[in-house]
């Protein structure tokens, strides 16, 4: 069931400061998305399309509101999104929203703050990056989170390096959510993106290591971030996220 659109405000200029940019914003669509996940009826898969990565913590927030027991999180994303102000380089928000998620940074409102952590960092698996910033990575890797970066999934092939690790978060958690930044793909195939880095994976491999995701019982939510339609003039870079997708859910290989 098409549950529409969660209305957000339009950001005409960045407010805030050099660490946190728009905050007030991302307050705001972070409890539309809440109120709406939180609202919703049956238990089916909740398939999100989001023009940007800090859904998440709306949508998380939601999920631990309707469901019960242990969330793990698969983020598939070029970036680490897992800085907090003390950190950022850039003050944007969108570089954050997995660590709010695990409960790292400013408080956001008290109805959230009351959920937080909404996944454990041990219980959050991080696929293909390859633009980590150093004080990122750090507390990346000292926060027990799974990380695969883009490079070693490569190396070791990108489905096999992705699936002991599914498998093993699979068996420790109740139910599993699965961002996607599109950004993860190399740009090559997908160049409607904010942000294009060289080095990502290919179709095949996306689709296949979300194949193995939606397989499982345990997925309650699949979340689609990043694409710009401003950079896809001809439509090119929409037909292939809906080709993905459809791959996704079925034997047809990209």
């Amino acid at each position: 069931m098409d549950e529409g659109d969660v209305d957000l405000d339009g950001i005409p200029a960045d407010v805030g400061t050099e660490k946190l940019w728009n905050f007030d914003s991302f307050t705001a669509g972070t409890r539309n998305v809440h109120v709406r996940v939180s609202k919703m009826e049956g238990t089916d898969m909740l398939l999100a399309l989001g023009g940007e990565c800090s859904l998440i913590v709306g949508e998380m927030a939601g999920l631990r509101e309707r469901l019960r027991g242990r969330p793990g999180l698969i983020w598939m994303d070029s970036h680490g999104d897992f800085n907090i102000p003390d950190t950022t380089p850039s003050g944007y928000i969108g570089g954050m929203c997995l660590a709010f998620t695990c409960g790292r940074g400013p408080s956001a409102y008290e109805r959230i703050d009351s959920l937080m952590p909404l996944v454990r960092p041990g219980d959050v698996l991080h696929l293909g990056s390859r633009v980590l910033d150093e004080e990122e990575k750090s507390a990346m890797l000292s926060s027990g989170m799974g990380l695969v970066p883009s490079k070693e999934m490569k190396r070791k092939g990108a489905v096999e390096s992705a699936a002991g690790a599914l498998r093993e978060l699979e068996r420790r958690v109740d139910y599993l959510v699965f961002h996607l930044d599109l950004d993860v793909l190399d740009p090559e195939f997908l160049p409607a993106v904010n942000y294009r880095e060289p080095g990502g994976l290919t179709p095949g491999e996306l689709a296949a290591i979300m194949r193995l995701a939606v397989r499982s019982s345990k997925l309650k939510a699949l979340n689609v971030a990043a694409y710009n339609p401003r950079c896809d003039h001809h439509g090119e870079s929409a037909a292939r996220i809906i080709k993905l997708l459809v791959s996704s859910f079925g034997p047809t290989p990209v």
